[in-house]
């Protein structure tokens, strides 16, 4: 049985998410995208993701507090 597995992409950058995300599907996975920190918070709740592709310059809340927040409740989702 295959598992398709989701990687969240979180960049504040439209054309990057859309290039990334559709790379990603054409090899075999599911993607879900976020343009911010709350954006992502709010879809992390509602899908499981194997991976997720952060950027760290993130308008408002960057993505190392974002990851900080993650480890803090022992979310060990890899994070590049």
């Amino acid at each position: 049985m295959n598992t398709i597995h989701t990687i969240c992409i979180v960049d504040d950058d439209e054309e990057i998410r859309s290039l990334l995300s559709d790379y990603l599907r054409r090899n075999g996975f599911s993607t879900c995208t976020a343009g911010n920190a709350a954006e992502f918070l709010e879809v992390q709740r509602r899908v499981p993701c194997s991976l997720i592709v952060m950027d760290i310059m993130l308008p408002g809340i960057s993505g190392l507090d974002v990851l900080r927040r993650m480890r803090g409740v022992k979310d060990r989702t890899p994070v590049l």
